[in-house]
């Protein structure tokens, strides 16, 4: 969740309008040849191997036209969350009301600097955990927007710590 003030900003986009999402590599020859694609490059390269093995061998399906495997969820679909996730003013009323406890983790904070499309920082607003009545935040600051396929044993510590609290 952004910062409120954020909640009215558009969302960075390509030219043409786009959000660069929509732009993924939706189709693969194998979910091996994706994993191959992927390995190397930021932020796949970031993963826990095995998280990249089970990203890729469970993100696809089978092309509709026999044809390899194509993303079980469309980039276009994924565009159209991060373009309409900052829409909902109304969210904070909505945090502000819960009676539970909530559990914040935070990744890394963005760099002033920074591409907008740099996802291995965090989206999450600093102020966050204190919207909640019973909010608390722990903040990764060497970890990135994917921390629970980057680190997937200390994303399990972390829920196995938190249901041990209640």
């Amino acid at each position: 969740v952004a910062a409120p003030q954020a909640d009215h900003q558009p969302p960075p986009t390509v030219p043409g309008g786009e959000h660069p999402a929509a732009r993924r590599q939706s189709r693969f020859a194998s979910p091996q040849a994706m994993i191959e694609r992927l390995a190397t490059r930021m932020p796949y390269a970031l993963f826990d191997p095995q998280s990249l093995r089970d990203y890729c061998e469970h993100g696809l399906v089978p092309a509709a036209d026999g044809e390899g495997w194509t993303l079980a969820c469309d980039p276009r679909t994924e565009a159209a969350v991060y373009m309409n996730g900052r829409g909902n003013p109304g969210v904070y009323a909505s945090i502000r009301a819960l009676e539970i406890p909530v559990l914040v983790v935070r990744a890394r904070l963005p760099t002033p600097d920074r591409n907008p499309f740099d996802y291995s920082f965090s989206p999450t607003w600093p102020g966050l955990a204190a919207e909640f009545r019973h909010g608390r935040e722990i903040h990764l600051a060497d970890r990135s927007h994917f921390l629970p396929m980057e680190a997937p044993a200390q994303v399990a510590d972390i829920i196995r710590d938190e249901l041990a609290r209640d």
